[in-house]
């Protein structure tokens, strides 16, 4: 009779059939299975809250930043440098708290010899800045144009400062979302201006007499002052030749009726609710492209090419050498009044500051690190900025950074603490059932398909604590 060996087969535990053993074990626990889940959702809806109130806080902080930094631009200026001439008297050092009744007389201390324009380097090197850290550059540009209109008020020609003429920003974006159009549209060629009013659609008397509007009336309508004319002046016809100089034309009906640049106001805006920034207020807006315009025919006119042949030998308006004017408190060389000459001509874009707008504080301080990274050794201007904010901003900035990891820190506290309150549970659930765990194994069960089997159960109340945690939330 044959002999039947014996041979030690290896068994396993179906997926399936662990997870009917799981669910039934859990089913049958009817109290502590929901307690269990219960409490997994409690740690689940501790880190909903967390991450929900660290959202909102720094959605506030935005916020904050974002109204408060609309406000305060970071100021960027630049000051002329001077010239050490061997030529030039000096004056002997003074003694710090001289023991003496003499009084010493300082002449000539101001030295100017350049015209304090911002340096074109600069700008190019402004315009490059990522444009992700700020929301509007407000370069303050403009130019010297004379300007005329007919006088309602006085029914006479009279000239118009261009103090009152603003260059708009060309970000229209930022103008639709800041200001809102009580009539027509942003100016959009060189020959539309808009007028801004204030939010109470108010504008003062002063403003309007300087522009020619008649401000007799307590209330004006919008046709009173819409497709209102000015006149840019050619400078060919303001400057006359006569002799071997210049002489200035002072007719201004002639002047106005020979001017080929008309502008009219066709918009009138006002300052949106809940605008952040407002860039401008009482002035006549013009686009970029009237600066351009104007630059283009001022540089043809004989006078300037006359000034600009002759260039800092000869003042050509004055018909006579440039020479260093000398005075008790002040210096100018030649060059600062050839260039003061050229900017009185129109030929030069005159951009004396710039402001740099952000919302976020990070934004701003790259934004004064890219400034403080600016280098020409060539530069005849030193560039510096003002920053009303500098201090707060540091201190604000660490706050933020402080308060962000204490958030950051209570997260995770209550993440570790749900799990290892999970993993207690699950160590006492194993410890109750070493009989059930014993008869697994005794019936072939391997040491990972029991592993496997609380497994499980805990991803059971896992997922049945998510769900919950994430409904009550």
């Amino acid at each position: 009779m044959e002999e039947k060996v014996y041979k030690k087969k290896k068994t396993s535990m179906y997926f399936y059939t662990s997870l009917k053993i799981s669910i039934r074990n859990l089913l049958r626990t009817k109290l502590r299975t929901p307690l269990i889940i219960f409490a997994g959702s409690i740690g689940m809806i501790g880190i909903g809250l967390v991450l929900s109130i660290a959202k909102g806080v720094n959605l506030y902080i935005e916020d904050v930043q974002k109204q408060a930094l609309a406000n305060y631009p970071i100021y960027v200026f630049s000051q002329a440098k001077t010239e050490k001439r061997d030529d030039e008297e000096k004056n002997e050092p003074l003694e710090i708290y001289p023991d003496t009744d003499n009084i010493y007389v300082i002449k000539g201390n101001t030295r100017v010899d350049y015209y304090n324009v911002m340096d074109s380097n600069f700008v190019s090197y402004i315009e490059k800045l990522d444009k992700s850290l700020y929301t509007v550059i407000d370069f303050r540009r403009s130019i010297r144009m004379k300007i005329l209109t007919f006088n309602d008020n006085t029914n006479y020609y009279s000239s118009v400062s261009y103090h009152y003429f603003k260059e708009m920003t060309e970000n229209l974006e930022f103008m639709e979302n800041e200001y809102e159009l009580l009539h027509g549209e942003f100016p959009k060629n060189p020959y539309e201006v808009a007028l801004v009013v204030s939010e109470y659609n108010s504008i003062s008397a002063s403003l309007l007499s300087s522009l020619g509007i008649d401000y007799s009336k307590d209330i004006l309508k919008i046709s009173d002052i819409i497709n209102k004319e000015y006149r840019i002046i050619n400078n060919d016809d303001y400057y006359v030749k006569k002799d071997n100089g210049y002489v200035i034309n002072a007719n201004y009906q002639d002047l106005y009726n020979k001017s080929k640049i008309h502008l009219q106001i066709k918009a009138i805006v006002r300052p949106k609710k809940g605008a952040t920034t407002k860039l401008y207020s009482d002035c006549l807006l013009y686009s970029k492209e009237l600066t351009d315009l104007v630059l283009q025919e001022n540089l043809k006119s004989n006078i300037v090419q006359d000034q600009i042949t002759y260039g800092t030998s000869f003042d050509v308006l004055y018909n006579k050498p440039f020479e260093v004017i000398k005075n008790f408190y002040l210096v100018e060389s030649i060059m600062y009044q050839y260039q003061s000459r050229l900017l009185e001509f129109g030929v030069i874009p005159e951009i004396n500051e710039i402001r740099i707008y952000t919302e976020m504080l990070q934004d701003r301080i790259k934004v004064r690190k890219y400034i403080d990274n600016y280098n020409d050794p060539n530069a005849t201007f030193t560039i510096y900025y003002s920053d009303m904010l500098n201090n707060i901003i540091d201190e604000f900035h660490e706050l933020v950074r402080v308060f962000s990891t204490v958030l950051i820190i209570f997260s995770s506290v209550s993440l570790v603490v749900s799990s290892i309150m999970i993993g207690i549970i699950t160590y006492v659930s194993v410890l109750q059932r070493t009989k059930e765990i014993g008869l697994l194994r005794s019936i072939g069960a391997r040491k990972k398909d029991i592993a496997r089997l609380f497994n499980v159960e805990t991803l059971v109340i896992g997922f049945m604590s998510g769900l919950i945690g994430i409904v009550v939330f």
